[in-house]
């Protein structure tokens, strides 16, 4: 008789432990299926802009143009490419420790002009993906 009370607790012992397993396991589980279905939102939306893009491409010139341009670098025959940035530059680290030509706290003029008649058009590697897009403001001339 001594012995069926301290059998009933440690059965209750048991049964305390096992249910804080499960609510364990279906916390875990539910934090899975939110991290789950908040990634395949993402690539729902990720794969309705790739469906827009391929339909623009199918549909029109004008996409295809936009991809050559910001892509490629390519400008059309007889046209002037200028960029103009918001920001000057940042000065990039010069190998060998050597002092760059223009001092670093005078910004560097952020016009870059290239005419197709007269030059090549610009590998890929040479063009800046990160600029901010171009205003609409006229460049400044370049000091004397």
């Amino acid at each position: 008789m001594r012995r069926l009370p301290l059998f009933l607790f440690l059965a209750l012992c048991g049964l305390l432990v096992a249910l804080a397993v499960a609510w364990w396991q279906l916390f875990q589980t539910k934090k899975a299926i939110e991290l789950q279905v908040k990634q395949n939102q993402e690539l729902i939306y990720r794969n309705a802009a790739l469906q827009a893009d391929i339909q623009d491409l199918k549909n029109g010139n004008d996409a295809v143009q936009e991809r050559a341009r910001l892509q490629l670098g390519m400008v059309k025959k007889d046209e002037v490419f200028v960029q103009v940035m918001d920001q000057p530059s940042a000065v990039q680290p010069v190998p060998n420790g050597n002092l760059p030509a223009v001092p670093t706290n005078q910004p560097q003029n952020p016009v870059n002009e290239r005419s197709t008649v007269n030059a090549p058009p610009a590998k890929p590697a040479q063009l800046s993906t990160t600029a901010p897009a171009p205003t609409h403001s006229a460049p400044k001339p370049a000091p004397r």
